[in-house]
């Protein structure tokens, strides 16, 4: 494939630190070396724009954690790049919301919700935390901001997601999106006693397509399908031109780039490992890593052609590419590898 000249949408940690500790948290606790200043965080901006970097999200970590998130979200704007910011809400203050506003944050504003009550949501993200993330969507509504509610789908709360969507809809929210559990950070070591079987994933997407289509017009809701499920995509392989191919799949190195909090460059926020580093942007300019690196390279190498394993047998290979390398490199295999999740193939006709 041509690679794009710069990603479509970059990720940046403006911090590794948290006021939570969720047993799914994707990010790795053994990250030991220099936070990003400020300026270094500022000069980032000016590399991206300069680029033509289209979506920038601020993450962390919790991200309002860092001091100056403010001066970086304004910084950002200005230079033309729509700027989003990924919270768990619970440090939201009428202040907080009232700044989000004024720098137009609120557009690619996401706040986690893990649970409609406070016993399912605290049981993953910490006592209390249900109670003071309520609080910050309190405040925002205060000012009109109505985010975006981002839900991981676990076995203690599988069955409460059509809740979650409730509460939302009583909160006047416009979109929830749920997301399946990854094996990466913390969520690796926990990941076998908070992974729901296929089945109950089946169940709950059953659920929420009948939801979905009941709310239409009310409440938009979407779901990441890790597991590939087989079903009829509504195309096929001969409607997919070379554009389309050079967007379908994981879109890590492709159209992606994850910028960790001490510059570390990476392709997805699941694949944070030094083997797949692309290399960091305190030696080498982002363009620079992003046109040259080899990790970028290997990554875009992934085609339905590179594919191994039982996805290469799939009549769906085309559209999903082999389903997740994250899946693949958390079980030992490499990027192009079949996703081990996947209940496929469906066999070609």
């Amino acid at each position: 494939m041509i690679p794009l000249s710069a990603p479509i949408d970059v990720s940046i940690e403006l911090t590794a630190r948290c006021n939570l500790h969720c047993l799914h948290c994707f990010q790795p606790d053994d990250r030991k070396y220099p936070a990003l200043t400020t300026n270094e965080i500022l000069d980032i901006g000016h590399q991206m724009a300069e680029m033509g970097v289209f979506a920038v999200f601020l993450s962390g970590g919790e991200p309002l954690l860092n001091p100056d998130w403010s001066i970086i979200g304004s910084v950002f704007v200005s230079l033309g790049l729509t700027v989003g910011l990924s919270t768990n809400g619970t440090l939201i203050t009428l202040e907080t919301a009232l700044k989000i506003k004024e720098l137009g944050l609120y557009k690619a504003l996401q706040v986690s919700i893990e649970g409609s009550t406070p016993r399912i949501h605290d049981a993953i993200r910490g006592e209390g935390s249900f109670e003071k993330t309520v609080r910050g969507l309190d405040h925002l509504a205060e000012v009109g901001i109505y985010p975006n509610i981002a839900v991981t789908v676990m076995k203690p709360n599988i069955h409460d997601v059509p809740n979650i969507i409730d509460f939302a809809l009583r909160r006047n929210l416009n979109h929830v999106h749920v997301m399946s559990l990854m094996p990466a950070g913390r969520a690796k070591k926990h990941f076998q006693k908070l992974d729901p079987s296929l089945e109950d994933w089946i169940s709950m997407e059953e659920v929420l397509q009948n939801k979905a289509h009941y709310l239409k017009g009310k409440i938009s809701v979407d779901w990441g399908n890790r597991r590939y499920l087989p079903r009829d995509h509504g195309f096929s392989e001969d409607q997919y031109t070379e554009v389309d191919r050079a967007f379908t799949g994981c879109p890590a190195g492709k159209s992606k780039a994850v910028i960790d909090f001490g510059g570390f460059l990476y392709g997805c926020d699941l694949l944070k490992y030094e083997n797949i580093c692309a290399g960091n942007i305190r030696q080498t300019p982002i363009a620079k890593i992003w046109n040259s690196s080899s990790a970028f390279s290997d990554w875009r190498s992934r085609t339905p052609e590179s594919i191994i394993g039982k996805c290469k047998y799939c009549k769906w290979l085309f559209a999903c590419v082999g389903g997740c390398p994250a899946l693949s490199i958390a079980d030992g295999f490499t990027m192009h590898h079949s996703d081990p999740s996947c209940p496929g193939p469906v066999n070609k006709e």
